[in-house]
């Protein structure tokens, strides 16, 4: 938008500047200041220039330029894939401080609420801690618990044999003694020959 006011105010300042360059200064004052009032705009430093700071400036040049910037974003829009992004801050690059400046407050605006919040969770997850019981620490290492269990039950399990285990223990030596296999005879045979060194 502030592109736009500038190039046309620049035409116009280099159509004034090319028709009075021969003209002596007072007459290219009033030709500027003319140019101004028919541009919507002031003269600073023998330029024309957009005053955003003069309401009445700001209200013409808002209102001339609002509708070509709305037909933009709808035909951005309406093809699918947008020119115009407004995660794009390039344009804030080079600009007027007058302009930039609500950016930046918006921005550290939002970037300090954050923090308060983040600050506000930060301190409520402290005071909680204060409520809460903290769990006695092990004084022997996990894995010596497992091996302690793991002792205690072969000694319980020592201690009794069931009939069922008294039962196979005897089938095995019984087998053992014939000279058979305990395990399972599955019938098959090496398919490859050992090997010779």
């Amino acid at each position: 938008m502030t592109s736009t006011c500038r190039r046309r105010t620049r035409s116009v300042t280099a159509q004034v500047q090319q028709a009075t360059a021969s003209a002596p200064a007072a007459v290219q004052d009033q030709a500027l200041a003319a140019a101004a009032e028919k541009a919507h705009a002031s003269v600073q430093d023998g330029r024309l220039v957009v005053d955003w700071s003069d309401a009445s400036e700001r209200s013409y040049w808002v209102g001339e330029l609002t509708p070509a910037v709305a037909k933009q974003v709808s035909d951005s829009s309406d093809s699918g894939s947008s020119t115009m992004s407004t995660n794009d801050t390039s344009f804030l690059t080079g600009a007027d401080s007058r302009l930039t400046r609500p950016f930046m407050a918006g921005f550290n605006a939002s970037s300090v609420t954050i923090y308060w919040v983040g600050l506000g969770v930060i301190l409520l997850a402290f005071v909680l801690t204060w409520f809460f019981r903290v769990p006695p620490l092990r004084q022997r290492s996990a894995l010596q618990e497992q091996a302690d269990a793991a002792g205690a039950k072969r000694n319980a399990d020592d201690d009794r044999l069931s009939a069922e285990d008294e039962l196979e223990a005897a089938a095995g030596l019984a087998a053992a003694e014939a000279g058979s296999f305990t395990g399972p005879m599955t019938g098959s045979t090496p398919t490859q020959p050992a090997r010779r060194r």
